[in-house]
């Protein structure tokens, strides 16, 4: 890809395209990496670009496409972020270094059964102030993915494994539906190379059957609404290879082994109130399968995804049918379908993200406080402690162990000697500096802050 191809891209969906911001950095890069390489042996630059493409597809903004093109500056050069502050302002230089910092924080962990990863997905949340950071950091794991061959084998299966521990998983929390679908799909191709071919000729074979149903279905419904006045545009949608791995279980459990959302069909209408009148007239037509009907419209999904999933039986097969609005619609598509809060799977209620209402549109994005009451530290092994705001290296030490807590004579914080009353910051490695037989001090319970801790500590004074 050419600068000039990443330039008519992004004007062609971006109104008002910053072209000469876009240009300027990718020349800055160019200057900065020239010479640079990667392990494939590709051009480091061609590498951005390919970052930066990958941003289009999901309609990112001018100061992101920017930010993406100097998401390596800071890494693979001399430069600071005062002097890229100086030459593209503080928004770029603050994006850019958020990568950096996202990228030392994920690197401090690998991959394991073993490892609490809610937390870590958390820890990484936590240290985002922008959601563009965390869009670039997706768009180029995903490039990495499609790069990674010439990785040494344990090296590039321990990059996969992240992909399904950490990354899709953050795709999902903040509603980036496409680069999920595209992490997962490249790993799962990388993991298990046999199954996914099989699984993909599989699908091949089913969607083709499916095809005469779903146009069946298409011009039948465009007609009645065509009659009754409601506007809505129709288009096939085909799910992603691992989406249908996940769900092997459930096409055998519920539609007699048939990949019913293989291939489906999406409407797009204008209001809410179309999408339950076409829901109605669908009814009126074909045969509709119950137990597989979800009203996201009505009960959105914790991110904010919106959209009715019913599926009818057409010609003895199962045709999905997703309706939604052109709201919806590009929420899913483009960007943060996000509510004010999420939470994921079983995380408790004070733990909600308080994401961004509105970052469909991708315009400037705003400062982001996902975890105002809490700091997420690790251990020396990479595992992450969730403590509140202000807990010390004691607070620490006691949701390690009780002994380590009671034994503690001292601490470490990113490998320097730290006062035990030390306020911990996220993302900080902690080491417990522990003597046998040592017993907690009254004076522990001036500073600490968690009631574990202080339980604890109160538990062994009284004894003594």
């Amino acid at each position: 890809m050419a600068i000039e191809d990443l330039i008519k891209k992004h004007a062609s969906y971006e109104s008002r395209p910053e072209t000469k911001l876009i240009k300027k950095a990718y020349s800055f890069a160019e200057v900065a990496h020239m010479g640079q390489k990667r392990l494939s042996g590709e051009d480091l630059i061609d590498h951005v670009l390919a970052v930066a493409d990958i941003l289009t597809e999901v309609r990112a903004d001018s100061v992101t496409i920017a930010a993406s093109l100097l998401h390596d500056i800071l890494e693979e050069s001399n430069l600071g972020k005062e002097a890229l502050a100086q030459e593209f302002g503080e928004e770029i230089a603050s994006l850019v270094e958020g990568l950096t910092t996202i990228k030392k924080v994920s690197g401090k962990t690998v991959s394991g059964k073993e490892k609490d990863w809610e937390n870590l997905r958390h820890l990484i949340l936590a240290t985002v102030h922008d959601p563009r950071v965390l869009a670039i950091r997706l768009a180029e794991k995903i490039h990495n993915l499609k790069t990674s061959s010439v990785l040494p084998k344990k090296e590039r299966e321990e990059a996969v494994r992240k992909v399904f521990d950490i990354w899709a998983p953050l795709a999902a929390i903040v509603g980036f539906h496409r680069f999920r679908s595209e992490l997962e799909d490249s790993a799962f191709s990388i993991l298990e190379p046999e199954k996914f071919k099989e699984l993909n000729r599989t699908v091949q074979k089913e969607r083709q059957k499916m095809e005469v149903s779903i146009q069946e279905v298409r011009s039948k419904l465009v007609e009645e609404l065509k009659e009754r006045g409601i506007e809505a545009t129709s288009s096939a949608r085909t799910k992603h290879l691992y989406g249908v791995y996940k769900k092997l279980s459930l096409y055998k459990a519920k539609a007699g082994g048939k990949l019913y959302d293989a291939l489906g069909l999406r409407i797009v209408t204008q209001e809410v109130e179309d999408c339950y009148q076409i829901l109605d007239i669908t009814r009126g037509i074909w045969k509709e399968v119950p137990e597989l009907f979800d009203d996201y419209i009505a009960n959105p999904k914790p991110n904010g995804y919106q959209s009715i999933h019913t599926v009818f039986i057409v010609s003895d097969y199962f045709v999905e049918l997703q309706i939604r609005t052109i709201k919806m619609h590009e929420a899913a598509e483009y960007g943060l379908a996000a509510h004010s809060s999420y939470k994921e799977g079983k995380v408790s209620s004070e733990e909600k993200i308080s994401l961004l209402k509105n970052l469909v549109l991708w315009e400037k994005g705003e400062k982001l406080d996902l975890f105002p009451d809490k700091v997420f530290v690790f251990t020396p092994d990479g595992d992450v402690k969730v403590l509140i705001r202000g807990a010390t290296p004691v607070d620490f030490a006691y949701t390690v162990h009780s002994r380590v807590g009671d034994e503690c004579s001292g601490a470490k914080v990113d490998g320097k000697i730290s006062a035990l009353d030390y306020q911990l910051k996220t993302g900080e490695v902690v080491e417990i500096l522990t003597k046998k037989g040592k017993k907690p001090s009254a004076d522990w319970l001036k500073f600490v802050k968690t009631e574990h801790a202080r339980d604890q500590i109160g538990k062994v004074l009284r004894r003594r």
